[in-house]
C-alpha cells in the first residue's frame, strides 16, 4: 500500500500540504494561482494542546507495541511526505 499512496502523492495532478506547515502550503496554493489571495490564518491545534511524548511515556510495553504496529506505516509515509513537500521548494538543477 505504500508504493500506491507515495504515487499518488507525486501524481501530476496531485497537490498536497501538511497541517504543521499550513501557512507554507497556502502561500504554496497562492503562488500557483489556486486562491485568490491569503486569508486570515490561525494556527490549527486543538483546544487543549497534549504533548504525545509523554503520553506515550506511559505506555505499557505492549501498549506500545500496539501502538507501533498501527502507526509506524504512517511515520514512514509522513516522512517521506515532508521531504517531497520541501524539495519542491529546492531549485531545479536538471538532474534526476
Amino acid at each position: 500500500m505504500l508504493p500506491a499512496a507515495v504515487k499518488n502523492i507525486v501524481a501530476s495532478d496531485m497537490i498536497f500540504g501538511l497541517t504543521e506547515h499550513f501557512d507554507h502550503f497556502i502561500q504554496r496554493l497562492h503562488a500557483l494561482g489556486l486562491i485568490a489571495g491569503t486569508p486570515d490564518m490561525r494556527e490549527n491545534m486543538a483546544p487543549h494542546p497534549a504533548n504525545l511524548a509523554e503520553a506515550l511515556a506511559t505506555l505499557t510495553p505492549d501498549q506500545a507495541a500496539l501502538y507501533q504496529a498501527f502507526t509506524g506505516w504512517d511515520d514512514i509515509f509522513y516522512n517521506i511526505c515532508e521531504q517531497l513537500y520541501f524539495a519542491q521548494d529546492m531549485p531545479k538543477t536538471g538532474a534526476i
